[in-house]
């Protein structure tokens, strides 16, 4: 009998440092710094959910292979991210809708990810896309694309900045966001849905004519937005594209436009205070109407719209189905070249004021970026040159 229970005994003891591995939780948090430091792989529940409104910083330690989708969603006090060498896969908006970050660093042995030149902003090193920035994010030459989320709910996003080697802004990849100008570099030929959805503070955008894809929903509730020149190339107006710009006076479409989509002005659904867009005068530069549908101008009254068309192209809208219901429609001389001329123009003086306020410019100088303020210009570093 003292044998056995001696054997019993002895297996309890054997196993404890097993029991023990397997009580490892992975993770551990700091109330006092508000620190988050993960060891383990977790996948679509996270057991640190219930306190994420006090997670300050997070570090991914050495070891962690995965990080999972939604893993920091909507923590509001998150400040900075720490990702390990080791870290090979991070799931979509494994960091989304965190607003306050201020810093992310990708240790510099990690061969899947960089955040190189100190661009606070996690890369993929191989395929240049980059996954998630912050406010003090700078963009450098060589990312080629923008990705989902990327860029999105950050507060104290005033200035828009890409380099000439991005081809791509992926879905959502700027949502809610505070800059007033956008100006997309020649090199992007896509642009996906919801891009700057909901960035209510953004009243002018201009495109290089590189652009030949326009998701839709793109513009959609940007109720700041006044004027647009869509970029030539482009091929078809998306739907929503326009839906809710409220402020919308003036919209050129380029000749290169062959289809407009239902609902291209509106968004029936999504919130029960949809508005349809205000557009005051719509200017078309193709001679041939682009085909468009019967909700294609939904909730406008054309009635009150004005249509431009090329010399000698009116009667073809007057007898084109739909485009013939606007109220007034009236042949122009103005070329392209003049318009952007006249426009450019009308707007020195509210572009001059607003460049004033910035407090510095990020720029493409001999294949690398250059932030410029006043006089001076500084790298990446901080190096002034």
């Amino acid at each position: 009998m003292k044998k056995l229970l001696l054997a019993f005994f002895m297996a309890i003891v054997m196993a404890l440092p097993a029991m023990a591995e397997e009580e490892d939780p992975g993770w551990s948090f700091n109330e006092e710094t508000g620190e988050l430091r993960v060891w383990g792989d977790f996948e679509g529940s996270y057991p640190w959910d219930k306190i994420k409104e006090s997670i300050k910083s997070v570090v991914f330690e050495e070891g962690v292979a995965r990080i999972g989708q939604s893993a920091l969603y909507s923590c509001e006090n998150l400040t900075s991210i720490s990702i390990s060498s080791t870290v090979e896969h991070i799931e979509l908006r494994a960091f989304h809708d965190n607003r306050n970050v201020k810093s992310i660093v990708v240790d510099s042995n990690n061969t899947k990810y960089d955040s190189r030149n100190n661009c606070n902003a996690i890369i993929n090193t191989e395929t240049g896309e980059l996954i998630r920035g912050c406010v003090n994010t700078v963009i450098p030459f060589g990312v080629k694309k923008i990705g989902v989320n990327a860029m999105s709910m950050i507060n104290g996003l005033t200035e828009f900045y890409l380099p000439s080697s991005v081809e791509e802004i992926d879905d959502y990849a700027y949502v809610h966001n505070d800059f007033q100008s956008v100006s997309i570099p020649y090199g992007v030929r896509k642009i996906g849905s919801c891009v700057f959805h909901f960035s209510k503070s953004l009243t002018d955008i201009e495109f290089a004519n590189s652009v030949e894809e326009i998701g839709g929903y793109t513009f959609s509730y940007c109720t700041s937005l006044k004027s647009v020149k869509l970029p030539e190339g482009l091929s078809v107006i998306d739907y929503c594209m326009f839906g809710d710009c409220t402020s919308l006076e003036y919209l050129e479409i380029p000749k290169s436009v062959t289809r407009i989509n239902s609902y291209a002005f509106y968004t029936p659904v999504g919130t029960s205070y949809n508005l349809p867009c205000g557009v005051k005068v719509l200017k078309v530069n193709s001679e041939t109407p682009a085909e468009v549908f019967e909700n294609t101008f939904y909730k406008l009254d054309l009635s009150n719209i004005t249509l431009l068309v090329p010399e000698g192209s009116k009667a073809a809208y007057e007898s084109a189905d739909y485009w013939k219901d606007f109220g007034t429609i009236e042949e122009t001389k103005l070329t392209p070249t003049a318009l952007r001329e006249s426009k450019s123009s009308s707007k020195s003086g509210s572009e001059s004021k607003s460049k004033s306020k910035s407090k510095s410019l990020k720029t493409i100088e001999d294949g690398k970026v250059v932030i410029i303020k006043g006089d001076k210009k500084w790298d990446l570093t901080g190096r002034e040159l």
